[in-house]
């Protein structure tokens, strides 16, 4: 059991960035785990997998409430780059693994850290100038996939559920409005966190968090997917942008935070 502060610490901490991942697309994730990177003793392995359950449970509910409301996949490049998601998902998870076996975990967490500041920064910097960049708009199918693949790859390896990569990725080389990234981006962040999930189940490799932890987090998910799905509707383009431009600042602060108190654990 947890105390009831610990409830309402790790439900907001589940909450407050689902909402704002089901509304952006980014997943969650990528303010999940710098949070708990940064605020709670916990090992990589436990927070990639904690941060990934969230963001599985906020993005399935929000896949739901978009079918509901009709808001679908009517571009097949999109159903594409979901199942190379699929496939970079376990891919990912994989390559996680692999790391915490022979890094130190300290280590890990730093690495992931320092990816995760060179994604937002490549990604508000792509947002500041979104109006100048004229998209590719790619129309192959295998290009689709391997970005899809590459996508799940980085969501699984980083624990973030999608993050920056997927709307950047998205919106540059499929030429997408912004409400219309972020609803693919929801669905290549389910598949791929759901594969992610599965290769633990199987590997046996599911770290042994505090299940009163798991179910208070996946439960602040859900209600997450459900509010910022509601959201969404009301917005257009350019609050989905505003809105992921905070984001990112927000995550490249507590993430340079997290590496710097990281770096200074690491005994010499």
């Amino acid at each position: 059991m947890i105390s009831l502060e610990q409830f309402l610490v790790f439900f907001f901490t589940a909450l407050i960035p689902s909402v704002m991942g089901a509304i952006s697309g980014i997943g969650g994730g990528i303010i999940i785990k710098p949070i708990l990177d940064t605020f709670f003793s916990l090992k990589a392995e436990e927070i990639n997998f904690l941060a990934g359950a969230t963001v599985l449970t906020m993005s399935f509910v929000t896949m739901l409430q978009n079918r509901i409301k009709n808001n679908r996949l009517t571009d097949r490049r999109g159903i594409v780059l979901a199942l190379g998601g699929v496939l970079g998902g376990v891919t990912g998870k994989f390559a996680f693994n692999a790391a915490i076996s022979m890094a130190a975990r300290n280590l890990v967490g730093i690495i992931q850290s320092g990816i995760l500041i060179l994604l937002c920064a490549a990604a508000f910097f792509y947002m500041l100038n979104k109006n100048k960049i004229t998209p590719l708009t790619v129309r192959n199918i295998i290009v689709c996939f391997l970005l899809g693949l590459f996508m799940g790859m980085v969501s699984a390896f980083l624990g973030i559920g999608g993050g920056p990569i997927n709307i950047m990725i998205i919106s540059y080389f499929l030429g997408m409005e912004s409400k219309t990234t972020s609803l693919y981006s929801i669905y290549v962040i389910c598949l791929s966190q759901l594969a992610s999930l599965l290769i633990s189940i199987v590997t046996k490799s599911v770290p042994q968090v505090p299940i009163a932890i798991l179910i208070t987090m996946a439960s602040g998910g859900v209600i997450g997917g459900l509010m910022g799905s509601a959201v969404y509707q009301d917005m257009n383009n350019s609050q989905v942008d505003k809105l992921f431009r905070v984001i990112l600042i927000s995550v490249m602060l507590l993430s340079l935070f997290h590496l710097v108190k990281s770096s200074i654990l690491i005994p010499a």
